[in-house]
């Protein structure tokens, strides 16, 4: 009964905090301090980002950015922004391990000012792109970066360093659809990917099973943290038959530990003897996808999660909250799984185990999220992108795939840019390492 009323606690609080006129309240309170704060101060900068990063139209953003935008346009405002460092995390990682990680080069620089391409992952490593190139404005002249971003809504503090720091367009990758339009509204210098980064998947990293082979019923892949919401998930199970096959894969993330889940799991009486699985490498990840019958999701907010993609190439089936604001949630649809509320989530879930066999997610996900597909698109992209500001592209992008961060998807193309790679460390020792090109996927 105790437990009871604490899960009941819990979920009112946390719907207060999801919920669209408290996060539209909010959001008009930083306009407003934003404006009436001294203009440059910390407070206000701050105020504005927050703002930012809670608005859900085009409008709202314009609103809530135009105090950075009015710094941005003068050279004591950027200097402003670059001294206060709003918003920025992770200063004590980036100066401890100044190179970078999870980025790849997928286009040297040609001739006539063809720029190459490179695209790194999360807004650390951005930063230490920024604070390890001194002549930052210089690079972004031979390179186009796109900057990956790590969550929904990105770090707009991150957006406004780069802005600082370079005359030049930013081309960002995110990780949900909304915030494309998003990302251009808070600067008329940003733009967005028309891929999100959960679409650069190889079909044959992962080998499905048919589905009356499929030893897994329900299949959470999450790391251990609160927001991933185990403890509804644990909620959902009571209400389902104790004799299903239910595995969670996690790793910890910062406090959060396995032991905190099982604990809960344990506080909470759910009948089903789960397996717990931590730290597990990817190709054996992919295996237990493969054997899954349904992935769950139970984030209400977050990036893409790949691993929901993922479990789609693998022919699993995925269930997410209907009011998720996750990337992934735009592959639901009937072919690939279902949407679930927290009322009906048992119910959606036996339904999806008893007519799953007649569903498609595998063939659904070979059609809209295979690495050589999402680079056509890419490539066409970035030739108008390049056209429009005067530059030429006579030559394409390799083909990157996760793995579970992005590789070549080819060994010819990673031969062909092992000399680019060369090129910039030599360059930029410090944040280019020699053995990028091999760790950069880690």
């Amino acid at each position: 009964m105790i437990q009871d009323l604490k899960y009941l606690w819990w979920q009112l609080k946390d719907d207060a905090r999801h919920h669209p006129f408290v996060r539209l309240v909010a959001m008009r309170w930083f306009q407003l301090m934003a404006v009436c704060l001294p203009a440059g101060s910390a407070a206000s900068v701050n105020a504005s980002l927050k703002a930012c990063a809670l608005a859900s139209t085009e409008a709202d953003m314009r609103c809530s950015a135009a105090p950075i935008q009015r710094l941005l346009e003068t050279a004591a405002g950027r200097e402003t922004l670059l001294r206060l460092r709003c918003g920025l995390m992770h200063e004590e990682f980036v100066v401890r391990n100044p190179g970078l990680s999870r980025t790849i080069v997928l286009k040297a620089p040609g001739p006539d000012g063809e720029r190459g391409v490179i695209v790194t992952h999360f807004e650390y490593n951005w930063r230490r792109m920024v604070k390890g190139i001194d002549d930052f404005a210089t690079f972004t002249g031979d390179y186009d970066v796109i900057y990956t971003t790590s969550w929904s809504p990105p770090n707009y503090g991150a957006l406004a360093m780069l802005l600082a720091v370079t005359p030049e367009e930013i081309m960002v990758q995110p990780n949900h659809r909304s915030d494309m339009s998003l990302v251009k509204a808070f600067h008329p210098r940003v733009s967005a990917t028309r891929c999100i980064v959960s679409e650069w998947l190889l079909p044959e990293c992962s080998q499905p099973k048919e589905w009356n082979e499929r030893d897994i019923d329900l299949l959470y892949v999450a790391n251990w943290a609160p927001f991933k919401r185990h403890r509804e998930f644990f909620a959902v199970l009571k209400k389902l038959p104790k004799e299903l096959r239910v595995i969670c894969v996690g790793q910890p993330d910062g406090g959060h530990t396995l032991q905190k889940v099982q604990a809960i799991k344990a506080s909470m009486g759910v009948p089903q003897d789960i397996e717990f699985r931590e730290r597990l490498p990817i190709d054996e990840v992919a295996l237990l996808q493969a054997r899954a019958k349904v992935a769950v999701l139970f984030s209400r907010r977050e990036g893409a999660n790949i691993a929901a993609a993922e479990a789609l190439m693998a022919g699993a089936l995925l269930a997410m909250r209907e009011d998720a604001h996750v990337g992934a949630r735009a592959y639901v649809n009937a072919q690939t799984g279902a949407l679930f509320s927290v009322h009906n989530a048992a119910e959606v879930l036996k339904g999806l185990l008893e007519r799953g066999g007649q569903m498609n997610p595998r063939g659904w996900a070979e059609v809209h999220l295979d690495s050589r597909m999402t680079i056509k698109g890419l490539n066409e992209q970035l030739r108008d992108w390049s056209a429009q500001r005067g530059l030429p592209w006579l030559t394409d992008l390799a083909v990157p795939f996760w793995r579970p961060y992005q590789k070549f998807a080819c060994d010819e193309d990673r031969q062909r840019l092992l000399t680019e790679y060369g090129r910039l460390h030599e360059r930029y020792p410090s944040v280019f390492l020699g053995d990028l090109i091999d760790t950069g996927h880690q």
